[in-house]
C-alpha cells in the first residue's frame, strides 16, 4: 500500500528541517566533540555528554555510562544512523535518544532501554526493518516523537508505560507486523497517522483520550471504545467499519446491556484464569474500585443481584 502524500511530504519536511525542529532541545547542537576508545562524544550545552558515534567493530554495542569520570546522558542525533549494529544496550542515566539516532539500521534486532529514558526523538528508529520488539514502559518516558518507529516492518511487540503522554504524528506508521498493543491511560491525544497502516486488532482507546487525528488507526480502524468518547467520534467521522463502540454499564462484563448472572459467570472464568480479560472488560468489571479484576467483583455483583444494599464504583 502506498503511503499517503501527507506522510511523504511530512517526512521530507522533517529531513530538511530536523535541526530547526529540535532547536532548544538537548539533542539539537553540540559545542564540541571528542573521541575516547570506540566512541565519539558530543559535549552539549550545560556540559552534558552524549554518544555521537561508534567506531568499534562489534555489532552488539553497550553504550558507556561515563567517560573520564563524567556521566553520559544521551544519544546524539544521527549517531548510529544507517550502521550495521545488531543490538544496543543503553544504560541507566540516559534521558534522551536524539533525532535519527538509529534510523535505517536495518540489521538492528534488539534494543534495551533504561528506565531513566524520557524522550525518543524524531525518526529515532525509523526504517529499522529487523527490529521485532521495543519496551517503552520506563516510568520516566513521556515522549515518543514524530515518526520515531515509522517503517519498522518487523515490529510486532510494543510495551508502553503508564506515564507516556505525548505521541508524535506517524509515530508507528507502516509497522506492518504490529497487531496488538495497550495504549497508556496518560495519553490524551493520538495524532494523525500515529498507527497508520498497522494491522492492529481490538485496540482499546482509553476514555482519557480526548482527540484522535485523521487516519490515526487507518485503514484497519479495528479499535474498541465506549460511547461518548473521542474514539466514538473518530469512528463516526471516519466511517470505520471495524470499530466496536460499547455502552458502559458497570457490571455488564459481557456487554449485552444488562447486569445478570451471566456477568458473574464471566468474572468467575476470568478470576480462574480460564480466559484472558480485555482492557475494556476491566473497566466495567472492576465494580469494587480495586483497580483489579477478581472474585471479589463477582461477589459484589451477586450481592447486587440479590438486592443487597451495595453500590458499584464507577
Amino acid at each position: 500500500m502506498k503511503a499517503p502524500k501527507r506522510i511523504l511530504c511530512a517526512t521530507l519536511c522533517v529531513v530538511l528541517t530536523a535541526a530547526a525542529l529540535c532547536a532548544g532541545s538537548l539533542t539539537a547542537f553540540a559545542d564540541t566533540f571528542f573521541t575516547e576508545g570506540d566512541f565519539r562524544f558530543a559535549v552539549m550545552s550545560g556540559n552534558v555528554l552524549a554518544v555521537a558515534a561508534y567506531n568499534g567493530d562489534s555489532t552488539d554495542v553497550t553504550l558507556p555510562e561515563s567517560v573520564g569520570g563524567r556521566a553520559v546522558t544521551g544519544v546524539y542525533k544521527n549517531s548510529f544512523q544507517n550502521t550495521a549494529v545488531q543490538s544496543v544496550t543503553i544504560p541507566e542515566g540516559y534521558t534522551f535518544i536524539g533525532s535519527f539516532a538509529f534510523s535505517d539500521c536495518q540489521s538492528l534486532t534488539a534494543v534495551a532501554l533504561p528506565d531513566s529514558l524520557q524522550t525518543v526523538g524524531i525518526m529515532a528508529f525509523s526504517g529499522c526493518t529487523s527490529l521485532q520488539s521495543i519496551d517503552l514502559s520506563g516510568e520516566n518516558l513521556s515522549t515518543v516523537s514524530f515518526a520515531a518507529f515509522n517503517g519498522c516492518q518487523s515490529l510486532a511487540e510494543v510495551g508502553f508505560g503508564d506515564n507516556l503522554d505525548t505521541l508524535g504524528e506517524n509515530a508507528f506508521a507502516n509497522c506492518v507486523s504490529l497487531q496488538s498493543l495497550t495504549l497508556p491511560t496518560a495519553l490524551t491525544a493520538i495524532p494523525e497517522y500515529a498507527f497508520y497502516n498497522c494491522p492492529l486488532m481490538d485496540v482499546y482507546v482509553p476514555e482519557t483520550v480526548t482527540f484522535i487525528g485523521e487516519n490515526a488507526f487507518a485503514p484497519a480502524n479495528a479499535i474498541v471504545a465506549f460511547e461518548g468518547t473521542a474514539a466514538a467520534e473518530y469512528a463516526a467521522d471516519s466511517g470505520a467499519d471495524n470499530v466496536r463502540i460499547l455502552r458502559k454499564i458497570m457490571g455488564d462484563v459481557n456487554f449485552d446491556g444488562v447486569v445478570n448472572v451471566n456477568d458473574v459467570t464471566e468474572l468467575q472464568r476470568i478470576a480462574a484464569e480460564l480466559r484472558p480479560v480485555y482492557a475494556w472488560e476491566k473497566i466495567v468489571a472492576d465494580v469494587n474500585g480495586s483497580k483489579d479484576v477478581s472474585i471479589d467483583d463477582a461477589t459484589l455483583i451477586q450481592q447486587f443481584l440479590a438486592e443487597y444494599d451495595v453500590a458499584f464504583v464507577s
